[in-house]
């Protein structure tokens, strides 16, 4: 359930939780207030959610993986409109090793923004130093989608932190002063009567 902290909302997954067992298969789009995830692949790849404590992976809270090296996982808001991503946390499924994950965003302009994010590598072997990494995004605003794919070694993701786009569209400055001159023309019109 995507939790509201002032203007943005975390999805967290928790909805999923099964402490019954330890990986579930999601299928291939999973939505959460107003929120869709889906992936895709060749190999129709799925997301599967790590949600109890009987395995290595869980980490203290549900998180999500895409089950297929090269799946796309896609983010977009239900109604169409822009958002902001904010941060993202990430973790190594099963494996140490510093695999980059590297998102892009399509901005309502059609122009595109590109991060990338190297894990530190610790594997689920050590569990006493592994655990989530949150990565904060730059210039992640005004988005209709962003992307990412699952490269090996697998990383798993959770706390996914977004807002609505505070980008406003601005009219353009001869529109405006063509405003400004008809209202101020119309004034003088007025008071000369």
């Amino acid at each position: 359930m995507a939790k509201a902290e002032g203007a943005s909302f975390v999805i967290d997954f928790e909805a999923l939780r099964n402490d019954s067992a330890g990986l579930t298969n999601e299928g291939a789009s999973y939505s959460e207030d107003g929120f869709t995830l889906v992936t895709s692949n060749p190999n129709n790849s799925n997301f599967f959610s790590v949600n109890a404590q009987d395995t290595p992976r869980y980490q203290g809270s549900v998180s999500f993986f895409d089950n297929n090296v090269n799946g796309e996982a896609t983010l977009t808001k239900d109604d169409g409109s822009a958002f902001d991503l904010l941060s993202i946390d990430l973790d190594q499924l099963n494996t140490t090793g510093g695999a980059p994950v590297n998102f892009t965003g399509t901005k309502a302009d059609s122009s595109t923004v590109n991060q990338s994010f190297t894990l530190d590598g610790v594997g689920v072997t050590d569990d006493s130093t592994r655990g989530f990494q949150t990565f904060n995004f730059t210039g992640f605003d005004n988005l209709l989608s962003v992307s990412w794919i699952q490269q090996a070694p697998f990383h798993h993701f959770d706390n996914i932190t977004l807002s609505a786009s505070n980008s406003l569209t601005t009219p353009e400055p001869s529109l405006v002063l063509g405003i400004i001159s008809f209202g101020v023309l119309g004034f003088l019109g007025k008071s000369k009567k």
